[in-house]
């Protein structure tokens, strides 16, 4: 037996345009399901299902797929899901209240050309979040001090 759709008056292969009807816990259709999945280089449910409709009309075909799929070893192998980074606690001088400018963090970004290279020093405001920045030549601890001496 086939589907029939819309679209039967289409340049589309004949088993795209009138795919065969599976039952869901059938042989043939579990290795249709492994063959797809195999196709699309282990990928998801979706990209499975994407690839399992051209060919078959599966009743309850994301249930049937997601079975075949969860047996599957080497895709479990690289969908696993990450390992979660657990957060340390923030710096006093982080939570409470201060001035502005009291307790500061500072980073360098910068740009280098063949003909000079230019830097900026980011003070960062550890209470409110605000940046100052000041240029800097090089990335000496000359340099540096000049600009710390600046912000102060």
């Amino acid at each position: 037996m086939r589907l029939s759709g819309h679209l039967q008056n289409t340049n589309i292969p004949v088993n795209e345009r009138s795919p065969m009807i599976l039952p869901k816990h059938h042989s043939f259709t579990t290795l249709g399901i492994i063959k797809a999945h195999h196709r699309t280089l282990h990928g998801g449910t979706q990209a499975t299902l994407a690839y399992v409709r051209r060919q078959f009309g599966i009743v309850g075909r994301r249930s049937a797929v997601k079975s075949v799929i969860h047996k599957c070893i080497p895709y479990f192998r690289h969908t696993c899901r990450p390992q979660t980074q657990i957060m340390g606690n923030l710096p006093l001088e982080r939570c409470k209240a201060s001035s502005p400018f009291m307790h500061t963090g500072v980073d360098y970004a910068g740009r280098g050309f063949r003909a000079y290279k230019g830097y900026v020093a980011l003070f960062i405001c550890w209470a409110t979040r605000a940046i100052h920045l000041e240029h800097v030549s090089d990335m000496t601890t000359e340099t540096f001090l000049a600009a710390s001496k600046r912000f102060v």
